[in-house]
């Protein structure tokens, strides 16, 4: 069973058709694509960006359950881990696997990832402060990434960690710059916002101290979080690695339960 003190033996549990989230509310398949770019202008105007819900705003980030999230894929089937850690100790893991039904499109992401992250997240039994999703937030076309999808499904603070700049554009130079360093990013003509409009963070979790060429991670918020609060804590977890922990224990364990 789980503990919230993360001192016994490490969860693991599957995702059904019981979960919290119902995955084709929130992540419908069959729409066409009109109707799912409505789906997620309807789903970024529900989410919250001006304020950070309080514990994770006010509570030290190492008391924080932070739930990592993450897919793999495996054959005809999107395997997606849930991973809570606490004080850099795993607590729990869930698994949900769901068909692969729809192709990759930019910017659609969430209808391919999206029900079976939430199973996963759902299939977890103990408290959850926050997800963090390898995935975008505010930093998409309509401002409704996976973690913006997954936050406003589940309720839940969110914050999205991406791997490359999808679209926007960095108030400033982003090679060579040392590790905790935050650099801006803004809406521009590809982002359904206000031009200017801050919108997510690049954010430096490691860098070579000789030869500066490792790349940012795209940070921004999903739900309930503010820019500079999700800028922040991923700052504050980064061990050393570009990929924040949870969301490296989340890869690892999709990856692990594939057949």
């Amino acid at each position: 069973m789980y503990q919230s003190s993360c001192d016994s033996a490490q969860g693991e549990r599957g995702g059904d058709d019981s979960d919290r989230m119902v995955g084709d509310r929130w992540f419908p398949r069959q729409a066409p694509d009109p109707q799912r770019r409505t789906i997620q202008r309807a789903i970024a105007a529900a989410a919250q960006w001006d304020r950070t819900a309080h514990r994770i705003a006010t509570e030290d980030p190492t008391a924080l359950h932070v739930c990592g999230v993450d897919a793999a894929l495996e054959d005809a089937h999107l395997v997606a881990a849930a991973v809570c850690v606490r004080d850099g100790q795993v607590c729990e893991r869930a698994i949900a696997r769901r068909p692969l039904r729809f192709p990759y499109i930019p910017g659609m992401l969430a209808f391919r990832e999206g029900a079976a992250m939430a199973a996963a997240v759902g299939a977890i039994d103990g408290p959850i402060d926050c997800l963090i999703v390898d995935g975008n937030g505010r930093i998409h076309p309509r401002q409704a990434g996976t973690a913006v999808h997954l936050g406003v499904a589940s309720g839940l603070p969110a914050i999205g960690v991406a791997k490359r700049l999808l679209c926007g554009r960095p108030l400033g130079a982003l090679r060579g710059r040392p590790a905790r360093t935050c650099t801006p990013i803004v809406a521009d003509a590809t982002v359904e916002a206000e031009p200017g409009r801050v919108i997510g963070m690049a954010v430096q979790t490691r860098q070579y101290p000789t030869v500066p060429r490792i790349q940012p991670v795209y940070v921004s918020p999903g739900h309930r979080m503010t820019v500079a609060t999700a800028a922040q804590l991923i700052t504050t977890l980064a061990d050393g690695t570009r990929s924040p922990p949870p969301i490296r224990e989340a890869d690892a364990a999709a990856t692990a339960a594939r057949r």
